[in-house]
Formats: C-alpha cells, sequence, structure tokens
C-alpha cells in the first residue's frame, strides 16, 4: 500500500490517524513538527536524511516550525516536489486559509474531522478517483 507521513503537533491525533491508515494497511511515519516534515519530504544532500518518496502527505495548518502551508510551498519550490496526495488539516474557518490552500491546490480537512472520510478522501486522492479543489472548506465541520 502507499507510503504515508502524518504531521502535526497534537500527539493523539497523530496517533489515530496514522493507526487506522496503518489498519488500512498502508506504511505510516509520523512527526509533531513543520520542520521534521521537511526532513522527511525534501530530497538532501545526504541519503541517510532524505527517508525516500511518501504517497501522501498529512499536514497541520499549525503545527511548530514551518506550518502545513509553508511545508507545501517549501517542497513546491524543491526539485520533486511534494507527494502527490498532500491533504492540510486545520480548525480555522477562516477564508484567508481557504484561499491559501486553494491557490496551493491542496485539500483542506477542518478539525474536528471523520478519520474514515479522512482515510477515504487520501485514498481517493492516491487513486485518482479524488480531486483536490474538492478541499475547499465548507461551514460544517468534517471533511471540506
Amino acid at each position: 500500500m502507499a507510503r504515508i507521513l502524518v504531521a502535526d503537533d497534537d500527539e493523539d491525533l497523530r496517533a489515530l490517524v496514522a493507526m487506522v491508515l496503518a489498519d488500512r494497511g498502508h506504511r505510516v511515519e509520523t512527526v509533531g513538527s513543520g520542520e521534521e516534515a521537511l526532513g522527511l519530504l525534501l530530497p538532501s544532500a545526504s541519503p541517510a536524511v532524505h527517508e525516500g518518496s511518501f504517497d501522501a502527505a498529512v499536514l497541520d495548518l499549525a503545527m511548530p516550525g514551518p506550518d502545513g502551508l509553508a511545508v507545501v510551498r517549501a517542497l513546491d519550490a524543491a526539485p520533486g516536489g511534494r507527494p502527490r496526495c498532500t491533504v492540510l488539516l486545520t480548525a480555522d474557518r477562516s477564508t484567508p486559509v481557504r484561499d491559501a490552500a486553494a491557490a496551493a491546490g491542496v485539500p483542506v480537512l477542518r478539525k474536528p474531522f471523520d478519520v474514515d472520510a479522512l482515510v477515504a478522501r487520501l485514498e481517493a486522492l492516491m487513486t485518482g478517483a479524488g480531486s483536490p479543489d474538492e478541499g475547499e472548506p465548507d461551514p460544517d465541520p468534517g471533511v471540506s
């Protein structure tokens, strides 16, 4: 199955998402900051530092270090780009967040969200059955 990175500073949320994804057969790695996420996702001069490619990344918008959107922008500017399936998580319901995510072409899931809906969205995006522009937040919590 897929190799997925979950980056969120909420340890309980990271563990829950990782458990559900692993139960579906995915290989999951977790980190608690944007800096750690970039360390795993960005190609490096040292192969020992860069862990290889990920099929998907779930990034918290408001984590320590570079936030999720800054991670997306750094990956987009790097050779190889970002995982083809990248999703942002946020509790922020503001229009600037929606606009910034839409401009980056990244779906947003608003906290609190249904973990099964997150898994379904990731799997749809990884198989080409979903579209990143389906990610615009709506007034209700959950999958946007």
